[in-house]
């Protein structure tokens, strides 16, 4: 559930453009993101949860692929 929940919180940062302290912040007595992952859930079937939770996981996988790419160009772009 906790991967569940960090995967909800780093999508909707992506998607929304709040940050992921605003969505979850670190003080929360109300525990907002809870709140928020409720209204997700409520508002989606649970096989739409699932993908929105892998679907962070490809988006994270592939911005670290592109940036050991991105190092490895610059690495060959410089001069001998």
């Amino acid at each position: 559930m906790e991967q569940q929940m960090t995967n909800f919180i780093g999508l909707s940062a992506v998607l929304t453009g709040f940050a992921a302290a605003t969505i979850a912040p670190s003080i929360d007595p109300i525990n907002v993101k809870e709140e928020y992952y409720a209204k997700f859930q409520a508002e989606m079937e649970i096989t739409y949860s699932f993908r929105y939770s892998q679907t962070f996981k490809h988006v994270i996988h592939l911005q670290g692929v592109i940036k050991l790419k991105k190092r490895k160009i610059k690495r060959l772009e410089k001069p001998c």
